[in-house]
């Protein structure tokens, strides 16, 4: 009873921390003819990550995040597309950022994917993982180590987020 209660408690706290934050801009680029978006009007601190044909995410460099714009709202209504998410968990593709919770290489874009599912809730982190990531830097919203772990265990993640999707 009580390891459940605490499950709860935790899982409240570190969820908190993904609610829409005032604070961050949150950019809506054009979508052209085909539902894709233009590359060349995005920001310097944005970079696109291109998760499978017709799906990429932006991730902005300064705030260590997902931009929520139109494509990011819009794969949630689409079982099919999480569920091309949830594979490219696997993926090793470096994108060349450095990211504030992570200790050794730059984000890949499994990690962007693995986000994602994480910040909408599609599955819960320590009843799938079964590893307890609490502890936050200051001025980062990924749990310390999290990358990290998912680095080292990328296609067991893969395949246990894949699971326990919601």
């Amino acid at each position: 009873m009580k390891k459940k209660l605490l499950y709860i408690v935790c899982s409240l706290l570190f969820f908190n921390y993904f609610k829409k934050d005032a604070r961050i801009n949150y950019v809506y680029a054009k979508q052209g003819l085909n539902g894709t978006t233009d590359a060349n009007k995005l920001i310097s601190d944005t970079v696109l990550v291109k998760i499978a044909d017709n799906i990429a995410l932006k991730w902005n460099k300064k705030s260590n995040s997902l931009i929520k714009d139109f494509n990011y709202h819009n794969y949630l209504k689409s079982k099919n597309t999480l569920r091309l998410i949830a594979e490219s968990i696997g993926s090793t593709t470096d994108l060349g950022v450095l990211v504030c919770s992570k200790k050794k290489g730059h984000l890949k874009v499994g990690d962007v994917a693995f986000l994602y599912l994480m910040e909408n809730r599609k599955f819960y982190l320590f009843q799938c993982l079964k590893i307890q990531f609490d502890v936050l830097d200051k001025d980062c919203k990924i749990p310390r180590s999290l990358l990290d772990y998912i680095d080292k265990n990328r296609h067991t993640v893969g395949k246990k987020v894949s699971e326990c999707m919601i």
